[in-house]
């Protein structure tokens, strides 16, 4: 579940148009609605990851979209999955600072 993001962020990186193709977004995990722990992963193992989008019309409270993602993680050499899951994510723009505000004294 860790590399989900870096894996999405990769694969997106190839398309050129879609409501995931915004220039400066990064997309975030915002958390699942179905997960699926199929076959686990063995240290060395290759894997690759398979998405599609389900939905992109919701948002955070703080106006984010929400993209929900049908993904599933292959294992290199292995007939079941590693992971299947309904994804959420939510895309931020790279430039915003996740540093909790400061107290002013």
């Amino acid at each position: 579940m860790s590399l989900l993001s870096h894996l999405f962020n990769d694969a997106r990186k190839g398309f050129s148009a879609g409501p995931y193709d915004a220039p400066g977004v990064v997309y975030l995990n915002y958390g699942f609605d179905n997960l699926r722990l199929v076959t686990p992963i063995r240290a060395g193992a290759r894997i690759r990851g398979h998405f599609a989008i389900l939905s992109n019309t919701d948002r955070t409270r703080d106006g984010h979209a929400i993209l929900k993602l049908a993904c599933r993680i292959e294992i290199d050499g292995r007939r079941e999955p590693a992971l299947v899951a309904e994804w959420l994510t939510v895309g931020v723009s790279a430039a915003v600072s996740f540093a909790p505000p400061q107290p002013s004294y």
